[in-house]
């Protein structure tokens, strides 16, 4: 089910990428492929935000899924699906797990592994606010240049893409907002 705190926590996510490429003269390198149907071999899976190289690759590179009231393990195997080779066949899959009773939030970021043949959680950030203070556990959310471009950096500021502490509490912050937390 969608609610205010799912499609505000897409949105500040994408936002924060998008300001993180801006500083690298690359706010327009990408189309908005959120919330647009993938079609895959056994069907299809919509994101709630998806990342599309203007240049090769013209397909998504990475996915973010938000679960709100979905479980962690439904959240898993989406993952999965998006990593997978012969599936989703995107690059990362971010998973924003938000907590309906307490202001927490989980973000897990995937990545293929070649070794393993099969996707694997290669970063795991928690916010947390207990008592007035937010803590971030797993920071910052490290984007790889080369997974989310889709080519190699050609100049000194395009480097992996970085979402800090501060900016993830905001993140953290409009999700609580909307879910009335704050």
């Amino acid at each position: 089910m969608v609610t205010r705190a799912h499609t505000n926590g897409a949105l500040a996510l994408h936002d924060a990428v998008r300001d993180a490429l801006d500083s690298m003269k690359l706010k327009n390198a990408f189309l908005d492929a959120s919330n647009v149907p993938h079609i895959y071999s056994k069907g299809m899976k919509q994101p709630d935000a998806a990342w599309v190289p203007r240049r090769y690759p013209r397909r998504s590179t990475m996915v973010l899924e938000v679960a709100v009231s979905e479980s962690l393990a439904r959240l898993h195997r989406d993952m999965d699906m998006w990593i997978d080779l012969a599936r989703g066949n995107v690059n990362i899959a971010l998973a924003m797990k938000i907590n309906q009773r307490k202001p927490e939030i989980e973000l897990e970021k995937y990545e293929w592994d070649t070794t393993k043949q099969k996707s694997c959680g290669t970063q795991n950030i928690l916010i947390q606010k207990t008592d007035g203070q937010v803590t971030v556990s797993g920071s910052p959310l490290i984007i790889p240049f080369e997974l989310l471009i889709g080519r190699v950096p050609s100049s000194p500021v395009e480097t992996d893409i970085e979402i800090v502490e501060d900016a993830l509490c905001e993140i953290a912050g409009i999700v609580w907002e909307a879910q009335e937390f704050e």
